[in-house]
């Protein structure tokens, strides 16, 4: 099962009143996903973190803003041209 928090001034949080919503997987009704259900408590602080953060997160360049580059274990494997007849 994957089990999402939100994302609240870069910590992950779970909602206010600790409730949950589930989704299940169609194929087997196995629970696969548990989310917080966000209360307008959560939305407010959410949007105000946003708010302060967001002169910095303006003021920084899109090189900067960027993630660092997760390594993929497919794509950043050496590519080995084939030998050519």
């Amino acid at each position: 099962m994957n089990t999402i928090s939100m994302l609240i001034d870069g910590e992950p949080e779970a909602a206010t009143g600790k409730a949950t919503f589930e989704r299940a997987n169609p194929l087997d009704g196995q629970i696969a996903t548990r989310a917080p259900a966000a209360t307008a408590g959560d939305a407010v602080a959410a949007v105000e973190a946003a708010a302060t953060a967001f002169p910095n997160w303006a003021a920084t360049g899109p090189s900067e803003r960027r993630a660092p580059r997760v390594p993929h274990p497919v794509r950043d494997l050496p590519y080995q041209w084939p030998d050519r007849a």
